[in-house]
């Protein structure tokens, strides 16, 4: 009885290279005979610079198919390999770049001749980014709501972040002032409020948007909060004014004690009688920029902090959330109930005909 193997040869064609999450590779290929046949792959190898050859690890039984035996037809018929890519002895757990693959194919009845085909150049990425802290890190700053920046890249945009912010070095929450942000495409993160000065400590964890979504390790950096302050208006109630702060803000607050000499004889060591105790006012220096008005070509935020100074208008000063700002520490937090404007000062900028530089001293009643 006739059978219906013949002597030709059969080929394969490359179709879809898949990275899977778990960094395995499914790479789909066609096989063609001149009738219905079953054929068989002798070798399967890749290749980083497209002349040293490496056998890839088959991950079969268990993922993709029995390359020993595959039915091949005129029109093609597809199958999957699984190539178990990132292990040590293939590409690597960190592996990022260009990859060939190579498979031999034949005959299952080994009649004909084996056949050689080369996939086209594709890529696998297994790497996490690459990452560093960008400001506020190693800075001492007077923001108490910090934008905090990272540097980035990686083969496989977009990169997602996640952010952490601690006042305990070992990130534990130990104060209860722990803040969080999960995963977003940002580059940056603006923190709620801090709430107190010292040292502050922020952290990073980057990953890509690869099948395998690969994730880098935390890295971590620290910034000094010197001044628990961030004005952004100026209101009496009805009328606002938003200022573009140009330089830092100084602040100030001072105890003061006057004593004097019970017996008059001012002897060095002598009891001294206290005779009041009272505590200097707070003081906010704001240095402000103003453009003047296209129509009127007045300089508004400068003509109001004027009105308000001449009034003796009672005013609040609000950070950039609308919460009033005042003075913090570990064990105190005080934000005096209204201020006034004691002098209004306009700083000689040369060069900048446009714009009018002032400064503003408030002080609290």
């Amino acid at each position: 009885m006739a059978h219906f193997w013949t002597g030709d040869d059969p080929t394969l064609t490359f179709e879809t290279y898949t990275q899977q999450a778990d960094k395995d590779c499914y790479i789909v290929f066609k096989c063609y005979s001149s009738s219905s046949k079953t054929t068989k792959l002798t070798a399967v190898e890749f290749s980083t610079n497209g002349i040293d050859w490496s056998p890839m690890t088959d991950l079969w039984p268990g993922e993709g198919e029995d390359i020993t035996s595959l039915a091949a037809s005129p029109a093609g018929t597809n199958h999957t390999f699984a190539w178990d890519s990132n292990n040590a002895v293939d590409l690597g757990p960190s592996f990022d770049g260009a990859v060939k693959a190579r498979f031999t194919i034949k005959n299952w009845d080994n009649t004909g001749n084996a056949v050689q085909v080369e996939s086209a150049w594709f890529t696998l990425d297994f790497a996490a980014p690459t990452y560093t802290l960008g400001w506020p890190h190693g800075e001492v700053i007077s923001d108490t709501t910090p934008e905090l920046h990272r540097n980035a890249s990686d083969s496989s945009p977009p990169i997602f972040t996640k952010w952490e912010i601690d006042d305990d070095p070992l990130f534990g929450n130990a104060n209860g002032r722990k803040q969080t942000a999960g995963y977003s495409t940002n580059s940056t993160w603006t923190t709620a409020a801090l709430a107190v000065t010292g040292t502050w400590y922020f952290r990073c964890m980057c990953k890509d948007s690869s099948a395998s979504a690969n994730e880098g390790a935390w890295v971590s950096g620290s910034f000094t909060l010197s001044t628990p302050i961030k004005p952004y208006s100026l209101t009496d109630g009805v009328d606002t004014v938003a200022g573009f702060i140009v330089d830092e803000t100084i602040t100030t607050i001072a105890n003061r004690l006057r004593e004097y000499e019970a017996d008059g004889a001012f002897n060095s060591g002598e009891a001294n009688i206290v005779e009041w105790v009272h505590r200097k006012p707070c003081q906010v220096l704001l240095r402000m920029i103003d453009g003047p008005d296209p129509i009127t070509g007045t300089f508004d935020r400068y003509a109001q902090c004027l009105t308000w100074m001449r009034a003796k208008d009672l005013l609040d000063i609000h950070d950039i959330g609308g919460s009033p700002i005042g003075f913090g520490g570990y064990n105190i937090t005080y934000i005096p109930s209204d201020w006034t404007i004691l002098t209004i000062r306009v700083i000689n900028r040369p060069g900048r005909i446009n714009l009018l530089y002032f400064e503003v001293l408030l002080e609290e009643v």
